[in-house]
């Protein structure tokens, strides 16, 4: 689904409905057969994030574009999507950010109308979601108007194109009104290193190899005070797990936020400036299991000034380009010779590395200035973002530039390196620590796991400390089906966090497990996930049913779907009863791939297509994928076998399946696939003595003293909330 474009598929319909209007045949009509054209009108404003900026994937979101660029070509898509499918949505951004046109007076009274049914803008109510074929994004602050106080993490997932950005996995934080880390986003040829090197990515790389990966967010949670999502990819060649666990969590929400009308909440509007900005931080574990040579990469933004604190620092000589990764200088010779040299040195226990964001000129790409435009403010404190890694005493760290010729600015990368032998496990434990002035983490520490692992899937707990008084308590586990003691606490979770302050408890939550406990407060989910198959499936009313029960309240979260083979997430609308089961409403369509078939070989289930399928040998995209005729009356599972051509299994293949249409499509999902999701459960101190409980299962409660069974019917009663003071 692409931002814009010829190709775009709000486009070509917008296209095919100028034919239709001069007579054409209304076979063409593609948003007949396909629910591609308005989804991508609303991609538009769903790829926003963090109040105003946006997900920097591919090569035209580069640091000389600030936030709300996208907001001009929402304008177009929201005049589409109107006409096509009435939702308000759109009428507030034709009647807030676009204004009157060639409407008739009817037709604008229709506007005005429907605008008035959404409070604010569409896009400051994105909430944590999974992006399809974009990224998994965490997003806090939502009660905010202001985007400087939003923040909000984005983790590339999706399909990366097989000689575009080796970004998969590629992690950006939005805070304080702007990028705190800036993604390459150029075309090739404009830096040095090349955009498809995975090495100037937020991500891991394996053997100093580019991985053009696949990949989806597994589970996401979108609790107050701590987000989660969990997102997995197809490895790389030789490795076996590939994974990135990420959390925001909150700390403080700054002070003189108000609310703002229409007009403020457009682009360029000036807004104040005695504020001082919410804070979050970042909670990254990042796991792989296999080759020989792991790299954690990472940049901030375009800087001017860079410190860290690695030991035995040494300057690299500059080599010719290689793809040689046996010495330090071989790995950077990737890296332009610049005036900043090369450096290498050894990683204490604790890394740190901070970025101080340019504040040079408004004509800098990735300036201070550039970035909030009318917003600046010089009087402001300046805008740093520090990297914390854990536990690598046995890594080396280096450093180098990456280099934009094109637009001429520079950014520095800092990359934490472990060797070994093939078959070599992971499991990075970082904080990314954005801020304005002085940093707000006084202290983090890696904490002891009693009878821990010892591979990619071994449990990190991570204490840190803010300057507000907050102790947190962040865990990640790559066996969530395992209780581990953390000291005082006891855990079994995918992901858990604690935080506490001078009244005690203030937040405490889990996804995908079984037990919180510490001496203060005791989470018991009734079960880690739920599982079911695939029983029907309605493309056109874009519903699943499931062969188990699944409670109302798991609407608006994400799950799993797919087979070993292939893969995928969505989120449900809606949750229905239905007998023996549930019927799950999705946010999106199925509707995969379509094309007319030139040559059917019945002997061997084959069928040959007039149109090219570009994952045809993607691992994670090309085997098991559900294929159909036109009229959705027969069905098989397809293996791509190159260029346009599928291998069909489960049912004999004939010429007359296809009917007259002579049409094979392919889906996302079908009947018979799996369908996991983690639970969660969190409690969240509202006010003293008063606490809200959010959960999608049945948990048991204890908190100062007493002990509470709460049944998710219970919780669907209230809302999906539950409020109510300790000792009550």
């Amino acid at each position: 689904m692409q931002a814009g474009g010829a190709h775009s598929a709000s486009d070509i319909a917008a296209n095919l409905d100028c034919y239709l209007t001069a007579g054409g045949n209304p076979a063409y009509d593609v948003k007949r057969w396909s629910a591609k054209s308005l989804a991508h009108c609303h991609w538009h404003y769903l790829v926003m994030l963090g109040g105003l900026d946006f997900v920097r994937v591919g090569s035209v979101t580069g640091a000389d574009k600030p936030p709300g660029k996208l907001v001009e070509p929402l304008v177009l898509a929201a005049r589409r999507g109107w006409a096509w499918s009435r939702d308000p949505r759109f009428a507030w951004v034709i009647r807030h950010s676009a204004g009157r046109e060639k409407e008739s007076d009817a037709e604008w009274t229709s506007i005005e109308r429907a605008a008035a049914q959404v409070p604010r803008a569409p896009w400051l109510d994105n909430r944590s979601r999974f992006l399809e074929s974009w990224a998994g994004i965490l997003e806090s602050g939502l009660e905010h108007d202001d985007y400087r106080f939003r923040r909000a993490v984005a983790v590339r997932a999706g399909v990366c194109a097989a000689e575009g950005p080796g970004d998969i996995f590629d992690l950006n934080v939005t805070a304080h009104g702007v990028p705190m880390t800036q993604a390459p986003g150029q075309r090739s040829g404009y830096l040095k290193p090349d955009e498809h090197y995975s090495r100037i990515y937020n991500s891991v790389e394996v053997d100093g190899r580019t991985h053009n990966g696949y990949a989806w967010t597994s589970s996401l949670t979108d609790t107050e005070g701590a987000a989660y999502m969990n997102l997995t990819g197809v490895p790389p060649p030789r490795v076996s797990l590939y994974r990135r666990q990420v959390a925001l969590v909150d700390v403080d929400e700054g002070q003189g936020s108000r609310k703002l009308t229409p007009e403020e909440q457009q682009p360029d509007a000036e807004l104040p400036r005695d504020v001082q900005t919410a804070n979050s931080y970042v909670f990254d574990v990042f796991r792989v299991s296999g080759g020989k040579l792991h790299t954690y990469c990472f940049h901030a933004t375009v800087d001017d000034d860079f410190q860290w604190n690695a030991r035995n620092i040494r300057p690299v000589e500059h080599l010719p380009k290689s793809d040689a990764v046996g010495t330090d200088a071989e790995y950077l010779s990737l890296f332009a010779r610049s005036e900043h040299k090369k450096f290498a040195g050894d990683c204490p226990t604790v890394f740190e590395a901070t970025w101080r964001m340019n504040r040079e000129s408004a004509r800098t790409p990735g300036s201070e200035q550039r970035m909030l435009g009318r917003n600046y403010d010089p009087k402001a404190p300046r805008k740093f973002t520090r990297l914390h890694v854990l536990g690598v005493a046995d890594a080396r760290a280096l450093r180098a530039d990456t280099v934009c010729e094109q637009f001429n600015y520079r950014w520095t990368n800092a990359l934490i390196q472990r060797r070994g032998d093939e078959g070599l496990n992971s499991a990075f434990a970082a904080l990314i620590e954005p801020y304005c002035g002085e940093p707000f983490i006084t202290e983090c520490r890696l904490l002891e796991i009693a009878e821990n692992d010892a591979d990619a899937q071994r449990a990190s707990a991570v204490e840190v400390r803010t300057r507000n008084g907050h102790t947190d308590l962040l865990f990640a586990d790559g066996r969530p089906e395992r209780t581990r003691t953390v000291g005082a606490a006891r855990l079994a979770a995918e992901f858990a966090a604690v935080s506490r302050d001078a009244q005690g408890v203030r937040l405490a939550t889990l996804t995908g497990g079984t037990l919180l406990q510490t001496p203060e407060v005791t989470l018991k989910p009734a079960q880690r996930e739920r599982t079911a198959r695939v029983t029907a499936v309605d493309y056109g009313a874009q519903t699943v049913t499931l062969d188990q029960a699944w409670p109302g309240v798991t609407a608006g979260r994400v799950f799993e779907i797919g087979t070993p083979a292939h893969t995928t997430a969505y989120t449900s609308s809606a949750v229905a009863p239905a007998a023996g089961g549930c019927v799950l409403t999705l946010d999106r369509g199925a509707d995969y791939y379509r094309s007319r078939i030139e040559h059917v070989d019945a002997d061997k289930g084959e069928v040959e297509c007039s149109l090219h399928y570009p994952f045809s040998t993607r691992p994670g995209l090309s085997a098991e994928i559900v294929a159909s005729n036109e009229a959705q009356t027969k069905f098989w599972r397809a293996q791509c076998l190159g260029q346009g051509r599928f291998r069909l299994t489960g049912a004999p293949v004939a010429a007359e399946d296809f009917g007259a249409e002579r049409v094979l499509r392919l889906w996302e999902y079908g009947v018979g696939d799996n369908v996991r999701q983690s639970t969660f459960v969190s409690l969240r101190r509202l006010e003293a003595g008063r606490y809200e409980l959010r959960a999608d299962v049945d948990v048991e409660v204890t908190l100062g003293g007493a002990t509470r069974q709460v049944t998710v019917s219970e919780l669907e009663n209230a809302g999906g909330r539950l409020t109510w003071r300790v000792g009550q």
